[in-house]
């Protein structure tokens, strides 16, 4: 018989380097990651349940977010946020500490640092669904269904260098969007030209123009009120943007 015909590899996705100083090691007590804690935040209770394994640092395409950068801290200890609180993605990056309070759970109260990387629209108000790793850590058991409580946090010191840019497959020269990854802080809003472009349910940023033939500027803005502007080079190809919030 004749042999068969290999078909040729993907061509691999590029996509820019990932940045080169370490993220700081887990929070290895619990006051190690309740000092992540927003002043002032609520303490919301629900369900805490599990629903996937550690991921690669470009596995979060897979999840709403869209992340197409994460750090090896966040590649491990992440959750997906109910539908309520998800705020049609405005819960992207944002961080939260959880502990476990339900009587079942081997690990009590012991505060772990995840961030929201993903919806759960089956999740009820204050539920949260973890990154095995990260389930472990918070109950000390297998993946179940557990009470847990949370606040809202800041994890802005483990996020390092800058904001990651990453053009969409399908861009044209009518209409053109790219996603944003690896910010301090969760963002508010993108302009480019001065016009506040469109948020996208799969967290993309779009626009209807004419494709630029050179190098053009965002501003974007993060929910702390913090605003900064960031130069794209080429618009088909992914870029360190090279700043951050602080």
């Amino acid at each position: 018989p004749p042999s068969p015909v290999e078909s040729p590899p993907p061509s691999p996705v590029e996509s820019p380097p990932p940045p080169t100083s370490q993220s700081p090691p887990p929070p290895t007590t619990a006051s190690g990651a309740s000092q992540y804690i927003l002043p002032g935040s609520a303490t919301y209770t629900g369900d805490g349940t599990a629903y996937s394994a550690a991921i690669a640092s470009d596995g979060g395409i897979a999840f709403a977010c869209s992340y197409r950068y994460l750090n090896s801290y966040f590649t491990q200890y992440f959750a997906a946020m109910n539908s309520a609180q998800w705020n049609s993605g405005a819960a992207c990056g944002q961080c939260v500490v959880a502990r476990c309070v339900d009587p079942a759970c081997v690990t009590q109260n012991f505060d772990v640092l995840v961030q929201i990387v993903d919806e759960c629209p089956e999740c009820a108000e204050g539920a949260l669904d973890f990154s095995y790793p990260a389930y472990q850590a918070v109950t000390g058991v297998p993946p179940n269904r557990l009470t847990v409580s949370w606040e809202y946090a800041d994890c802005s010191s483990f996020i390092s260098g800058g904001i990651q840019y990453n053009p969409k497959e399908g861009s044209n020269g009518f209409w053109q969007a790219f996603y944003l990854d690896n910010y301090s802080y969760t963002l508010a809003s993108v302009s480019w030209g001065g016009v506040t472009l469109t948020r996208s349910q799969f967290q993309f940023f779009q626009r209807s123009g004419p494709m630029p033939t050179g190098p053009f500027q965002l501003t974007i803005t993060s929910t702390t009120g913090q605003t900064i502007t960031a130069t794209v080079n080429d618009f088909n190809t992914p870029q360190d943007l090279g700043v951050n919030f602080s």
